[in-house]
């Protein structure tokens, strides 16, 4: 699952048409563009009200960040990503493209290329959901920190790991589980996957809890658990 999240995070990133700061000229001439698609062309001062609200989404602690270059450590999950890939995640590690953008222009941005996929419909019908998830791609700390894993190499190894050593005793475990009758063998079974499960995530947590913390961090605004 965290895999299936990466790859989303960075397909957006691979089709998303804004990756920085835009001048006020720039941004009010794409505004004018985007809405005069529909019916009725917007008015001047419709469009001024448009950039007004998005200002005003924008995240009270904004400042210009500082030049960094983050470089991509090497592991079997970088050697097995194209140039291309390894480009959009250095570029992510140094500095959030998504984070420039208002709430409502990401919104719209992810609705339309989820377009009629299972995640995008469960988005649809479930706005806090979306809500969520816009603020964890808006964050400057929670989605550089997720795509983050793939350039800790030794976290990486000490996941996978635990993740052999979980299937291995999963294997044999099951192996073992023919005495009894079959009620007292499907029991046993699902347990044995419960337990298997809560390793996993207890183990995903340990191992990187530095970079999942702020994506916690958002979710428990929304769902107090």
């Amino acid at each position: 699952m965290q895999l299936n999240f990466l790859i989303l995070f960075l397909g957006l990133v691979v089709f998303s048409p804004v990756f920085g700061q835009e001048s006020d000229e720039a941004y009010k001439e794409r505004v004018l563009k985007e809405y005069s698609k529909r019916s009725a062309p917007m008015e001047e001062s419709q469009i001024d009200e448009v950039i007004e609200q998005d200002i005003a989404e924008a995240p009270e602690d904004f400042n210009e960040p500082e030049p960094s270059n983050v470089k991509i450590q090497d592991s079997f999950l970088t050697k097995i990503m194209n140039k291309g890939a390894k480009e959009y995640v250095r570029r992510f590690l140094n500095q959030n493209p998504f984070s420039n953008m208002s709430r409502s222009e990401l919104r719209s941005l992810v609705l339309a290329r989820l377009e009629g996929q299972p995640f995008g419909n469960f988005l649809k019908e479930r706005p806090k959901f979306l809500d969520m998830f816009v603020d964890i791609l808006r964050d400057r700390k929670a989605l550089p920190s997720l795509i983050g894993m793939i350039n800790k190499p030794e976290k990486v190894k000490n996941y996978g790991i635990v993740l052999i050593c979980v299937i291995v005793s999963v294997f044999f475990l099951n192996l073992m589980n023919s005495k009894g009758n079959i009620f007292r063998r499907i029991l046993v079974k699902m347990s044995i996957g419960i337990a298997a499960f809560a390793a996993n995530v207890i183990s995903f947590y340990v191992i990187f809890k530095d970079e999942v913390t702020p994506t916690l961090d958002i979710i428990l605004k929304y769902y107090h658990l």
